[in-house]
């Protein structure tokens, strides 16, 4: 079954100036980002007070209230105002010479497609990236701190030990779900539904970053890098706003943000899984930011088969924007398009079964069944799910070189990817080549040794995955397993899983296993 998030409709003013978008922007009533511009010297500017006064009460509409105000952005809301109205307000206050820019608080909503049952499925993609190259190169370092822009984090197993802590940048309180709105929990108050979250932020941080070499589940592309999980899209169809997005973005980063304590881990990677349309100045400044203090952001290039250039993130400067493949490498029928693009990488097609395994062509990640209390696997489709791959190749990159830069890691990336996945439509340089990219950073065609791994913190002595190409292998099982955890994966009570002991493993094990397994699930392709 293939449920889609949509974007949420909504018809623009003719008194709208902004640039036109392929698809409608929906926004949040009420509210306006206003940046008034920096006084010259010897002159003097009004205040924010002065000019919405003058041009939005005066003009006829309600007074309105300054809810935030600072030298980045302030806002301005006007209570009980419709969607109309607020964009007639923006309007006048784009008149004033005073104002730099006015925008809505657009609503960005997750790339991804969800199905509705949690099913297994082998890791196709991880062969077609060529990520088991990569692992005869390093397997990641523990002092790369990778952050999740998404809806929260839940603790599945699988992400045992590999998450720092992160905070819950949601404003409204229905939307966050938790009671209080902002917090230092960033725990997923969803459920798997998708009129709700889908868990989609574990989803993502598992495709980065789950538990590898352990015997159980899934592999994450880096063995050992750290999530710092950091919520910012509600229960409500996994939206959330431009105001709290950048906040989430600039505290991930390591910047202050009123009402919140300091990042102690600042990220070097941010993934942005979500996109909308409508331009938002307020994104551009803080993806700018972050970008000069050399965060590498890497975004979803969105799901409407429509050009990602009239999308954000997506369509900002300074991010690497990554559209979706399907197995076979073609580009995937939603997955977004264009100049904007700089790579591409598996996204899956749930409408599909190009490798005849049984199972449709999805991504498969971490999830969790809110209606029986269990962990487990399941496969989605999207950009959403192409992005994180990227994400964990540059986590990658920055085991080997913890200096990379956003333009760098962009331009080797771009150097180093398979061409036989561009398009005609845009699809940047073509599919992401996570070997190729390591073997030229390293300046070598043959495996260099590689960054020494932390020993597994809950099972130092894994047991290999089955081998998904022996048909002797178990088959894809969905079902409850004990301790209340729901897995559906291959072998998922294994001896050596979640809770096994252990005599204690080393480094060396792991970059054996790491090599068995690169063997086990290299494929043609």
């Amino acid at each position: 079954m293939r449920l889609a998030l949509a974007a949420l409709p909504v018809l623009l003013s003719s008194m709208w100036t902004g640039p036109a978008f392929a698809a409608p922007a929906d926004h949040v009533p009420g509210q306006i980002i206003v940046k008034l511009r920096a006084a010259k010297a010897g002159a003097a500017l009004p205040s924010l007070r002065d000019v919405a006064d003058r041009r939005v009460w005066r003009a006829g509409a309600m007074r309105p209230r300054l809810a935030r105000v600072d030298a980045r952005a302030s806002v301005l809301e006007l209570d009980g105002a419709s969607k109309q109205a607020t964009l007639a307000a923006i309007s006048a206050l784009r008149a004033d010479p005073a104002v730099e820019w006015a925008e809505p608080n657009y609503i960005r909503h997750m790339d991804a497609s969800m199905p509705n049952d949690p099913v297994a499925r082998q890791q196709w993609a991880l062969p077609k990236a060529h990520v088991l190259e990569a692992w005869d190169r390093t397997l990641g370092a523990t002092t790369t701190v990778v952050a999740v822009i998404d809806s929260g984090i839940m603790e599945h197993p699988d992400l045992m030990g590999r998450l720092l802590p992160g905070y819950d940048f949601i404003s409204d309180v229905t939307n966050a779900a938790d009671g209080n709105g902002r917090d230092a929990d960033p725990t997923d108050t969803g459920s798997e539904q998708p009129t709700s979250t889908g868990f989609h932020g574990t989803h993502v941080a598992g495709i980065i970053a789950a538990r590898s070499g352990n015997g159980s589940g899934i592999a994450g592309i880096d063995w050992n890098c750290k999530v710092l999980p950091v919520r910012a899209l509600g229960i409500d169809r996994g939206t959330g706003t431009d105001l709290d997005i950048t906040d989430a973005m600039r505290w991930a980063a390591g910047l202050s943000v009123a009402g919140a304590p300091t990042n102690p881990n600042p990220a070097r990677v941010l993934n942005l899984s979500f996109g909308g349309a409508g331009g938002s100045q307020l994104m551009n400044t803080t993806i700018a930011e972050l970008r000069q203090r050399g965060v590498i952001i890497v975004a979803s290039a969105g799901n409407d088969n429509v050009d990602a250039g009239s999308y954000t993130p997506a369509g900002v400067p300074g991010v690497i924007t990554v559209g979706a493949t399907r197995y076979d490498g073609v580009r995937a029928p939603y997955s977004n398009y264009g100049a904007t693009i700089e790579l591409m990488a598996p996204g899956g097609d749930l409408t599909a079964d190009q490798d005849s395994d049984g199972n449709p062509d999805g991504i498969v990640s971490l999830t969790f069944s809110r209606s029986q209390n269990a962990y487990g696997y399941v496969y989605y489709q999207g950009t959403s799910q192409a992005a994180p791959q990227v994400t964990g190749v540059v986590s990658l990159m920055i085991a080997i070189d913890p200096a990379l830069t956003p333009a760098r890691a962009e331009q080797l990336l771009m150097e180093t990817a398979n061409v036989t996945s561009k398009c005609s439509a845009g699809c940047g340089a073509g599919l992401i080549d996570a070997g190729a990219v390591l073997t030229r950073m390293i300046g070598a065609p043959a495996p260099s040794p590689s960054p020494q791994p932390s020993p597994d913190p809950v099972n130092p002595d894994p047991a290999p995955e089955p081998d998904p190409a022996d048909p002797t292998a178990p088959t894809p099982t969905v079902g409850p397993r004990a301790g209340g955890e729901y897995y559906g994966g291959c072998n998922a009570g294994a001896p050596g899983g979640e809770g096994a002991g252990g005599s204690g493993a080393t480094p060396l094990v792991l970059l054996l296993l790491a090599a068995f397994l690169a063997r086990a699930l290299r494929r043609p392709g």
